[in-house]
């Protein structure tokens, strides 16, 4: 799909890539990663020209991007940023049907796009659709600019460093989003960030990169497994190799949690409950996916609800399978939160980490250094 050959760039005497040769398939989710400077930035930037490589070769579909019109390329490829760069006087239609706009789409065809994309991400086509930028949360703009990137339907997306300015639950929250996308339509994303644990998470293959040069390239268990040498060992952090791979948050989960069903009654709650000594429920539906949480606080508030989906609260943090337990540990600590729901990438419940399961992680982990001492 994309292969760099012998690509070099220099900006005077300075060389801010050296011979990078690079393969990225169809389909895969590979992440740029290393130290300021390193050359990842630049390295992502040359596959669409923002950039223009000194020398040397990248291919896209068989074809060099240096015989390609520069403007034809960039409208073929997605492209996020950091700075998410809405227009501020157009609607979040208009964002977002952009490209499509100037490929020439109709406007029906536009309008469709921008629908689905929308619903893609949860957000209501009709309450959001009219709105302006201004008008949105930090990660709903972000958002924004992911669908604008997928508007054109290109086979490529470009993101640098697209999560990097957001609070971390929201980051979290984009991360898991990016994942089920990813999952749904299979694009080749290439993707930079300084982030070791947003790289671990999200990457099918990690390309580490030094002064311009690419260090170690492999899956995120064998990056863990066999650090290259002593920089890749201090970059990925020697607290997360163990010689097994990093800890997954199944490893700590309890997978028994109390559910309930949203059409079931207030009563039947209160019940499980007092049978299960706890405070809170988790609400799925017949498959198992998780819909939201009812507290005793929420019926103590609402005493004219009679149906448990009528007090599910939605908007709750969660982990997904296969992330680092650092993830779900971070979470509990930074937002003072009880438990965090693990879920597969199609939403369906699989577990809680609570804050009882992780200090028993963090014993054990404690008492196991003690034993190898």
């Amino acid at each position: 799909m994309i292969k760099f050959e012998s690509v070099k760039k220099t900006y005077g005497n300075t060389k801010a890539v050296k011979n990078l040769d690079l393969n990225v398939e169809e389909g895969e989710f590979l992440v740029f990663i290393g130290p300021s400077g390193c050359g990842k930035t630049t390295s992502l930037k040359m596959i669409n020209r923002l950039i223009e490589p000194t020398s040397g070769k990248i291919i896209i579909n068989g074809k060099n991007v240096l015989d390609m019109n520069p403007v034809e390329l960039r409208r073929s490829i997605g492209y996020v940023i950091q700075q998410i760069g809405l227009f501020p006087n157009m609607t979040i239609e208009q964002n977002v049907d952009l490209v499509p706009r100037l490929l020439g789409w109709d406007k029906e065809r536009r309008q469709k796009r921008v629908h689905e994309l929308l619903e893609l991400v949860n957000m209501d086509p009709n309450e959001f659709s009219q709105r302006y930028p201004n008008e949105l949360s930090g990660g709903q703009q972000q958002r924004i600019g992911v669908l604008r990137a997928l508007a054109a339907e290109p086979s490529i997306i470009l993101m640098d460093e697209p999560f990097g300015a957001l609070d971390p639950i929201t980051r979290e929250s984009l991360q898991d989003e990016l994942k089920k996308l990813q999952n749904k339509l299979h694009k080749t994303i290439v993707f930079v960030t300084h982030d070791m644990d947003e790289a671990l998470k999200m990457a099918d293959r990690i390309a580490l990169m030094k002064d311009g040069e690419l260090v170690q390239l492999d899956t995120p268990e064998m990056l863990l497994r066999k650090p290259a040498n002593e920089f890749v060992l201090d970059f990925i952090g020697k607290h997360r190799t163990n010689g097994q791979g990093l800890e997954a948050v199944e490893s700590i989960m309890k997978t028994n949690p109390v559910t309930i069903a949203p059409e079931k009654g207030v009563n039947e709650a209160i019940a499980l409950m007092k049978r299960k000594n706890v405070n809170t429920v988790l609400v799925v539906d017949h498959e198992d996916n998780l819909i939201g949480t009812v507290s005793v606080e929420a019926m103590r508030e609402h005493k004219k609800a009679t149906k448990v989906g009528e007090l599910a609260y939605m908007s709750i943090p969660t982990v997904t399978a296969g992330s680092p337990a650092k993830d779900a540990f971070d979470l509990l600590t930074s937002e003072k939160l009880d438990y965090i729901p693990v879920v597969d990438n199609n939403s369906k419940l699989l577990g809680l980490v609570t804050r009882t399961s992780m200090v028993n992680a963090l014993a054990d982990a404690v008492w196991g250094e003690e034993d190898t001492a």
